[in-house]
């Protein structure tokens, strides 16, 4: 998953048994951090619940009553929250170094928690880009990357 979706990825991999590998492309890590250090800058999550209802009036069905406690980290969509799961997993985690939208030292903190478990872990910082989707994981080299982490078994 990519951006929010990496958010997604990471915890409905580790909600599930069946899911052994996750691939997360600039994802919040936590939101009730996100926005919240001091001299770090990111998205503000407040204004993009405007600019959803303006830009996508009818395609998003989004029940904005339940906004704040996606901003203030009160749903069950933080993977930070899963982290001892997460550790016995294999995450393969992407992140643009000059992200503002969501800051890149939370993937890397991230990455360095998750290095403590038994999952094979990798983490790929691609120098002079800002935000990443899911669409990223088509570039070359990062898909050849991934490829290489998926089928190593002396890696996992």
């Amino acid at each position: 998953g990519g951006s929010f979706g990496a958010s997604v990825a990471l915890v409905a991999g580790a909600k599930s048994k069946f899911v052994r590998d996750i691939v997360a492309v600039a994802g919040p890590i936590d939101y009730r951090k996100h926005g919240k250090i001091d001299g770090v800058e990111e998205y503000d999550l407040i204004s993009l619940q405007q600019e959803l209802k303006v830009a996508y009036p009818e395609e998003w069905r989004i029940d904005f009553t339940k906004w704040q406690d996606f901003v203030s980290g009160d749903l069950d969509i933080n993977p930070y929250d899963y982290i001892d799961i997460l550790k016995h997993k294999n995450t393969f985690i992407v992140h643009g170094q000059n992200d503002t939208s969501v800051w890149v030292g939370h993937s890397k903190a991230f990455h360095n928690e998750l290095l403590f478990g038994s999952g094979h872990h990798q983490l790929i910082i691609v120098d002079d880009l800002n935000h990443l989707g899911a669409y990223y994981i088509a570039n070359v080299n990062i898909h050849n990357h991934i490829l290489e982490w998926l089928t190593n078994p002396k890696q996992k």
